[in-house]
């Protein structure tokens, strides 16, 4: 089963994710990407993300985290 959830970049102190859709049973840090589909960057609040493709992997079964539920509906994305 996939899960699209937010996986940490950045420099100390100042974090920047990535949407990654990946295998829900593994860690987040160490599991395998099938694929990313956006950013997101919580200081400017700015998200950035590729409304087809998270469509695609959401009707296909993917299960989003609890924030990127929130971030979807802002960008548009018609959630299952």
């Amino acid at each position: 089963m996939l899960a699209i959830r937010l996986q940490r970049l950045g420099r100390k102190g100042y974090p920047v994710y990535r949407l990654a859709v990946q295998e829900s049973q593994r860690h987040p840090s160490s599991g395998r990407v099938v694929a990313y589909i956006g950013s997101y960057n919580p200081h400017t609040k700015q998200a950035t993300i590729q409304v087809e493709a998270a469509q695609k992997y959401l009707d296909n079964g993917a299960q989003p985290s609890p924030r990127v539920i929130k971030l979807l509906q802002e960008a548009g994305v018609s959630l299952p």
